[in-house]
């Protein structure tokens, strides 16, 4: 009978092997290598080097928008809103002669009147120092401006006529506590236009022919009870 034998593998001291570990060569800092340390990257490393995602951190491109601003912009002027234009409400007159418009004067808008080819030749034909014209027609004279006007905002409008070439203004409804209305104007009497007054009943309109030259007033169409009369 043959035996056949395995022979154990050589048997190694602790202290030997141990001593193989400190002989393994160590790396430029003196210290050997380990299984949990990792190489460093050579010094020629094509990686490009790592920078911050915050943008708070981030340094500001040359592009970059500046920062908002919590200041308030300013207040819009009150008088870019409500304040009165240098001029407005361009009208020609049926003559065709005259160019006038609104424009102020100490503040006030009042009506001026050119030669329809020399708007620098413009006057001043109003005169109101407390209250605005705002709005005006021209009668069919051509010589005439027609507007409205109250006293201290009491809403008892009066009708009032200027004269373009004397400058003097007109009332053509000169009543206490009544309030007047232009109805009509007709290039079928110039000279004339018609006026709602309530002078007889507070609550209604009646009509009137007024003459624009000299005043007078004509009744023509009593107010049965309507709230208006169209004419």
């Amino acid at each position: 009978m043959i035996a056949i034998g395995c022979q154990p593998p050589p048997r190694v001291d602790s202290a030997a092997g141990a001593a193989a570990e400190d002989s393994a060569p160590a790396d430029a800092s003196g210290q050997p290598p380990t299984a949990a340390s990792s190489p460093s990257p050579p010094a020629d490393d094509p990686s490009p080097p790592q920078t911050s995602t915050d943008p708070a951190k981030a340094a500001p491109s040359d592009g970059a928008a500046p920062a908002a601003s919590n200041k308030e912009p300013p207040l819009i002027p009150r008088h870019v809103l409500f304040g009165n234009p240098q001029r407005a409400t361009a009208r020609i007159s049926p003559n065709g002669k005259w160019l006038s418009y609104l424009a102020p004067v100490g503040g006030i808008l009042n009506v001026f009147v050119a030669p329809v080819d020399d708007v620098s030749q413009a006057k001043q034909v109003t005169d109101d120092k407390t209250r605005d014209i705002r709005g005006y027609s021209w009668a069919y004279t051509g010589e005439h401006i027609l507007y409205t006007q109250d006293k201290a905002g009491d809403e008892n409008w009066h009708v009032y006529a200027a004269d373009v070439a004397s400058n003097k203004t007109t009332d053509l409804t000169p009543l206490e506590k009544v309030h007047a209305t232009i109805e009509g104007v007709s290039e079928k009497f110039p000279d004339e236009i018609l006026v709602g007054l309530n002078d007889r009943n507070p609550q209604l309109h009646d009509i009137y022919r007024v003459n624009i030259k000299t005043g007078e007033r004509t009744l023509i169409q009593e107010n049965p009870g309507f709230a208006a009369l169209i004419t």
